[in-house]
């Protein structure tokens, strides 16, 4: 018996999703973009020259932040995963946490996703530039930090960002994948007493450096005690 197209499908999103770590919200939006664009329907017997056409479309595509630009997409995915698991509105929360990166979404797309979140009963937590730049804030003294170039966040002569190279000479074992999470814990207070430099407010924190993931963790900690 022949295959039809949206059985295939489904198989590659699963691996994608499981084998291979990608985000599979954002895989399934461009990979169903990508379909409709050449007109493939989920109904028509299996064709490689069809997948293959859809695969080259998506090739040069990295699946592992959520794309902003379609966020009802991402919002219907995560409302149908919530059928799933046990959810008390009363004491769970759903959390968007991004950077706010210059490259990672315009201004008006922000502000879609700010509109949205709030009106969906999601709590959007923003750092700008990254998250480096919260881990940052747990240290006592960073008072020899070039704002403007934290803000843009520029490459270096050495390969990596402005705010990795402060934060490993603040950090020596800091890696990306690897670092200390209980040490950054204990160090937690001190991200409040250093934000009073910077931004907590979603609007300001658009084009302002700063972050309100702090601002949201004492407004939990005060709902639930």
């Amino acid at each position: 018996m022949d295959l039809e197209f949206g059985q295939v499908k489904k198989i590659l999103f699963e691996i994608f999703a499981n084998e291979l770590s990608l985000d599979a919200v954002a895989y399934k939006m461009s990979f169903n973009k990508s379909q409709n664009i050449h007109k493939i329907s989920n109904s028509d017997i299996f064709d490689k020259e069809k997948l293959n056409l859809i695969l080259n479309d998506l090739k040069e595509k990295s699946f592992k932040q959520l794309v902003f630009s379609d966020f009802d997409s991402i919002i219907k995915e995560v409302k149908s995963k919530l059928g799933e698991y046990t959810f008390n509105k009363e004491i769970d929360k759903i959390v968007l946490i991004v950077d706010r990166d210059k490259e990672s979404f315009t201004d008006e797309q922000y502000n879609y996703v700010k509109t949205h979140c709030k009106k969906s009963n999601i709590d959007f937590l923003v750092t700008n530039p990254c998250f480096e730049f919260f881990l940052v804030l747990h240290f006592d003294d960073i008072s020899d930090i070039d704002n403007e170039k934290m803000l843009r966040n520029d490459v270096e002569k050495n390969g990596k960002k402005y705010s990795y190279n402060y934060l490993k000479s603040k950090d020596y074992g800091y890696e990306k994948n690897h670092y200390d999470v209980i040490s950054y814990i204990k160090r937690f207070k001190n991200v409040e007493n250093n934000l009073n430099e910077y931004a907590c407010d979603i609007t300001k924190l658009k084009n302002h450096l700063g972050s309100n993931i702090c601002e949201w963790v004492k407004q939990v900690d005060d709902e639930f005690n």
